[in-house]
């Protein structure tokens, strides 16, 4: 018989279960190239932490048809190329992190789900992938780190990023560290939460218009959880901010250090919290800040030395924090 770690190149067709694919992973550990092309997938998990019936809480399902399943080809270090599947719904968790995917990522039409952490790098998983990213107009989740990297790895991904129009989640991180993807930060006008996606995107740039609906403004780039400001000189090139109505919190640093977004910041009536250092280090000339807003946290103007005029706190505020003006030169 032929001896699995012999295989370097492999077709696969008709219908998989998760444990076939586990097998490829387990005993396979030479291989190079596989066509999914003629492939379909039934009952397949998603994420790793639940096997359960249902979605998460933005339509992510946890057991799913057509998904390449979570895990699938993860730490395959010699896998370089992929024909996907005609019928893909969906790529889980993890499926292909670690692996050494080369050129660009051109999904198919359908593909409405991307999971966290698919194709991220991260440690001793990096991938070669260097060529662009087409994400096709059927998707609506991509999930956090999906693109990304972690401790300053990334995916060499070139080209212009272009995210469809009727997304309805996109994860925190989730093209974090990809420093060569160009054109303009998008925000697709269904999502109701927005994450800071494009951390360390350096070559990007935008007017930031955050869509109607969005209650939570967790940021555009730099935010990645406390004391993470690594590489903040990679920012995206952000040059002005629209605030909707309905806009009731902007997040922990959520434009900290784009010193290129300047002139005024209108905040929307529905503001009630400013997190800790969400505007630090910015270019803003002057903020209105609302009747009804209620706190402004710590360091949230911090480093602002282009402030301009005096700035009215709201009777309404109930708590600042200390050093919230520190270092305004103003």
């Amino acid at each position: 018989g032929i001896n699995p770690k012999e295989i370097i190149n492999l077709k696969l067709t008709g219908t998989f279960s998760n444990d076939q694919f586990g097998y490829i992973r387990d005993n396979m550990p030479y291989l190079e190239a596989v066509n999914m092309r003629d492939l379909r997938t039934k009952n397949q998990p998603t994420l790793e932490w639940y096997y359960g019936e249902g979605t998460d809480d933005w339509g992510l399902p946890y057991i799913a048809d057509d998904f390449i399943p979570q895990r699938a080809f993860n730490k395959m270090g010699y896998l370089s190329y992929v024909v996907w599947p005609e019928h893909l719904k969906g790529i889980g968790f993890l499926a292909f992190a670690g692996c050494n995917l080369r050129g660009s990522l051109i999904f198919p039409e359908g593909l409405k789900y991307i999971a966290n952490d698919c194709f991220c790098a991260y440690g001793h998983q990096l991938s070669a992938l260097s060529g662009e990213l087409y994400i096709p107009s059927t998707v609506e989740y991509i999930g956090s780190h999906a693109f990304g990297g972690y401790d300053g790895n990334g995916l060499n991904l070139t080209g212009e990023l272009v995210l469809p129009s009727k997304m309805k989640y996109l994860g925190g991180g989730a093209f974090s560290n990809a420093k060569y993807l160009t054109g303009r930060i998008q925000i697709p006008e269904g999502l109701k939460v927005l994450e800071p996606a494009w951390k360390n995107v350096g070559q990007m740039s935008g007017d930031i218009r955050i869509p109607q609906g969005v209650k939570i403004v967790n940021g555009v780039s730099n935010w990645g959880g406390e004391g993470d400001w690594d590489g903040y000189e990679y920012a995206p090139k952000i040059t002005s901010l629209y605030l909707p109505e309905g806009v009731e919190e902007i997040g922990y640093g959520a434009f900290a250090y784009n010193d290129k977004l300047s002139g005024d910041i209108k905040c929307p009536t529905t503001l009630k919290k400013i997190s800790e250092r969400a505007f630090m280090n910015t270019s803003i000339n002057h903020i209105s800040l609302p009747e009804g807003l209620e706190i402004l946290e710590y360091q949230v103007f911090s480093g602002c030395q282009h402030l301009q005029d005096t700035i009215t706190i709201p009777s309404s505020v109930i708590q600042v924090r200390t050093e919230a003006f520190a270092g305004c030169e103003k």
